[in-house]
Order: C-alpha cells, then sequence, then structure tokens
C-alpha cells in the first residue's frame, strides 16, 4: 500500500470500526499487510481479519510475496470463495 492509501485506511479507523474500516480498504482493492494495518490503527490486524472471516464469511486470504531484495511479504487480499457444484 502506499502512504496515500494508509492515510485512507487511517481515517477510516477512526470513523468507522477496525472491522468495517479493514473491510472497507479490501472491498476497495487495497492489499495491505498486518503491519500497514497496525500502522493505521488496527490494534490487532489478525483477530480483525479472522473475526471477518468467520463472522462475515469473508473470503480474506493472506498471501506470501517477495521483494526485490527477497525479502517475504505478506499481504492480505480479497478474493472470491470457491464454487462448490
Amino acid at each position: 500500500m502506499t502512504k496515500r492509501q494508509i492515510n485512507r485506511l487511517t481515517k477510516l479507523v477512526l470513523v468507522k470500526t477496525q472491522k468495517e474500516a479493514v473491510m472497507t480498504a479490501l472491498e476497495a482493492g487495497y492489499e495491505p499487510s498486518p503491519a500497514e494495518l497496525k500502522e493505521a490503527g488496527v490494534t490487532d490486524p489478525y483477530r480483525v481479519v479472522n473475526t471477518l472471516r468467520y463472522e462475515q464469511g469473508a473470503p480474506i486470504y493472506l498471501n506470501n510475496r517477495y521483494d526485490s531484495c527477497g525479502t517475504r511479504v505478506s499481504r492480505y487480499r480479497l478474493g472470491t470463495p470457491k464454487q462448490h457444484s
């Protein structure tokens, strides 16, 4: 996420609940890392995301990627649920 996106998420956390702010950011296409969520004011990102997964059934995934320096970076994203036949 860019600094601008983190600032927007910080404002959302101040206005809405942490769950609503995280869900709004994910629906807007942001892919925040747990550290970025903490920086934006979410006290416990793992708990907030797990609550969204289990209470609302949100298909939120934590993807691991590697940056150009070879450092692993974990980012949350909103996916599509599996289609059952």
